[in-house]
């Protein structure tokens, strides 16, 4: 299938975004301006509109053995609502409270949903574990914590988009191998599998659509440093994928990171986890939180949040 007209138009005008000039990995200089430049644009929500209003939106923290963890809480109106802990995508090494917040806003209306997002510690300040160790901090507690804001904790889902994808997938195995807290669904939305990026996509796709196969090497390589494989670094990193909960996994056709998503669909049905697949072929990695640029992202959000109403009825 051909790129959507939109997206196509959006690369050509904003092709300059795309992270194709990334420094090599033992350029530390060039690596230094890089991150400088993402740490200080990281906030900007001109992608995704105009943010909606909610019934109730709270900061807080949340406390872990890294530290204090902020968090954002958006309550629609209504009690006893699915809990959503979401992980923010930008390949561990940039984003924040401020990165998705309209489409999170949208989210917490259009399911309705008790959604937390988190502020996870990013890379390469914060290597592994300080993402994974933060964001089990803050689906434990969520859980804990769930009927204080009007939440069931029997509905808990872990969501996440890109690096928050496999944060998300990786925190429901975690769950799943102490017995707690109970995690009813995982969203995976184009998320990142494996540190490998050998697919056939990641070649295919490696320049030119947005998020570049470059880019993603290096936020793994400066996530994990010298634990890749270690458990709960990424869901490729688990062998064992028997027992978890249900999953939504959302890829996008023109996406580096397709085939690895395609093929983690298939491993959790192979493990016997029930998996409600989405596939965009006409889109990019990233596609679903630009709804200000792309208007067929308004299409997906409505669309994910049916699907988790659907498997949390």
């Amino acid at each position: 299938m051909t790129l959507d007209p939109d997206t196509a138009t959006f690369l050509d005008q904003f092709g300059a975004m795309a992270l194709s000039a990334v420094p090599s990995l033992d350029d530390e200089a060039g690596l230094a301006v890089l991150f400088e430049g993402l740490a200080s644009g990281g906030g900007s929500n001109l992608l995704e509109g105009e943010p909606p209003p909610v019934a109730r939106v709270e900061d807080r923290t949340v406390p872990a053995a890294g530290g204090e963890v902020p968090v954002r809480i958006y309550r629609p109106g209504g009690t006893n609502l699915p809990l959503v802990v979401f992980f923010h995508g930008g390949v561990f090494v940039l984003g924040d409270l401020e990165m998705h917040d309209p489409v999170l806003r949208r989210l917490a209306n259009a399911i309705p949903a008790v959604i937390v997002s988190v502020d996870y510690r990013l890379a390469p300040a914060h290597a592994f574990p300080a993402a994974f160790d933060d964001s089990f901090a803050v689906v434990t507690w969520a859980a804990k914590e769930a009927e204080s804001f009007g939440a069931d904790p029997q509905r808990v889902v872990v969501m996440g988009d890109s690096a928050g994808g496999a944060l998300a997938g990786v925190a429901a195995i975690r769950a799943r191998d102490e017995g707690s807290p109970r995690v009813a669904l995982q969203v995976l939305v184009y998320p990142m599998i494996d540190p490998a990026l050998e697919t056939g996509s990641a070649s295919e796709f490696a320049e030119g659509y947005l998020t570049t196969t470059t880019f993603l090497q290096l936020g793994w390589h400066v996530y994990l440093g010298r634990n890749k494989g270690e458990p709960y670094t990424s869901p490729s990193a688990m062998s064992d994928l028997r027992g978890l909960p249900p999953a939504i996994v959302v890829t996008a056709g023109y996406d580096p990171l397709r085939d690895e998503g395609l093929d983690y669909i298939e491993r959790l049905r192979d493990a016997g986890v029930a998996v409600t697949a989405r596939h965009y072929p006409d889109q990019i990695h990233g596609y679903a939180f630009m709804p200000g640029v792309i208007p067929a992202a308004n299409d997906a959000i409505t669309d994910i949040a049916a699907l988790i109403r659907v498997e949390l009825r």
